[in-house]
């Protein structure tokens, strides 16, 4: 997928309280991935989350090689921001409204991003500074505050092993990883915050940033755009770019790959009608980002949880945004159009009841057949 690409949308999925690991959001749905292998560590990403709605949120992220997904779920979706290149030597990118990181900040709400190998939200920040930044720690200090050790933040991030210091701990699924390890990851975040103290005011949202190759027959739909940047253009909306400054928009002059192309000949190979006058008016033929990507695994885990329930209303990647601007601002605020129109995700679950302390599934059944392999 590259910056031209369809956002993801989040697949309607049935809502369950228990633990269960499943791009849109898709019911809890082993996903199976199929797909070429990504050559640049900023590829090498994936989002989750696990949010606390009221004390301590936190998001977790197992299973996928993040690329666009990451960043829309950082930044909103804004088009001129497609992936952050300072984990491959280039500038900060430094969107004009921030990323949901400032966002939380300007409203004192705490956040942390727990990683295993590298933070995902690094990206965002000079290359460097997490290594002193209170807000990025590591996976085990996640594990004991989820315990009881100190408190848990507001809102958490917690990244899966990327296998950028060794693939032998990789447990991101990305292929060909064994999906396994990402599951016993998801499984170990999970359980930490469900035997906790916490897990009374916890919800955890797991999701993928693609849908893993597999054919999808659901048309994806349209989409709100999320500002008035089209395709081949950067934040300034000069096409090409007029000015290249660290920091504000540099990204938008190279490709995914880093190779010297700008991305006004990347527009063009989308959308031939562009040649004619680079710099003039976007034509009203060429893809715009109004449109969803395919459907991704998406599920919820929470004692607020609906039990039973499907969601029908479309969501994508920023309603978990939506859904964290809604609970912890104390007015009307967002990144983007896009995920000031997106679907908060509130009706996944039931926040005037009291919390539903139940263990929601029993234990797993024994396999019925042996299917150890023959000498």
């Amino acid at each position: 997928m590259d910056r031209h690409a369809p956002r993801g949308q989040l697949r309607p999925a049935q809502r369950h309280p228990a633990p269960r690991a499943d791009e849109r959001l898709r019911p809890g749905q082993r996903r199976e991935r199929a797909g070429r292998q990504r050559r640049r560590i900023a590829d090498r990403r994936r989002d989750d989350g696990v949010l606390q709605p009221g004390r301590d949120p936190v998001l977790l992220r197992p299973g996928a090689a993040l690329r666009d997904q990451r960043s829309v779920l950082l930044v909103g979706a804004r088009s001129d921001v497609s992936q952050p290149r300072v984990l491959r030597g280039g500038d900060v990118i430094r969107p004009p409204d921030g990323t949901i990181f400032d966002l939380l900040e300007r409203n004192n709400v705490s956040w942390a991003d727990y990683f295993q190998d590298v933070p995902q939200g690094a990206s965002f920040r000079p290359f460097g500074t997490t290594l002193i930044d209170p807000h990025f720690l590591p996976l085990p200090v996640f594990l004991a505050q989820a315990a009881g050790v100190g408190d848990l933040p507001q809102v958490s991030f917690v990244d899966p092993n990327f296998g950028l210091f060794g693939k032998a701990l990789e447990n991101d699924e990305h292929p060909p990883t064994d999906i396994q390890r990402g599951q016993a990851f998801v499984a170990q975040v999970v359980n930490a915050v469900r035997n906790g103290p916490h897990w009374a005011d916890s919800v955890i949202f797991i999701v993928y940033d693609e849908h893993g190759g597999a054919y999808d027959h659901v048309r994806p739909p349209h989409a709100v755009p999320p500002d008035a940047i089209q395709p081949g253009q950067c934040e300034d909306l000069s096409n090409p770019p007029a000015s290249l400054q660290p920091g504000g928009g540099a990204e938008c002059s190279d490709n995914l790959e880093g190779d010297p192309q700008t991305s006004v000949a990347i527009a063009i190979q989308l959308c031939p009608a562009l040649a004619a006058d680079p710099t003039g008016p976007y034509p009203a033929e060429c893809a715009k980002f109004d449109q969803l990507g395919v459907r991704v695994p998406f599920i919820a885990v929470s004692p607020f949880a609906k039990p039973q329930y499907v969601s029908h209303t479309v969501a994508d990647h920023t309603s978990m945004l939506a859904f964290v601007e809604t609970v912890f601002m104390p007015r009307d605020q967002h990144l983007t159009e896009r995920d000031r129109r997106a679907h908060n995700l509130l009706d996944l679950f039931d926040f005037a009841s009291s919390p539903s302390l139940d263990t929601p599934v029993g234990t797993a059944l024994p396999p019925v057949n042996d299917c150890t392999p023959l000498p």
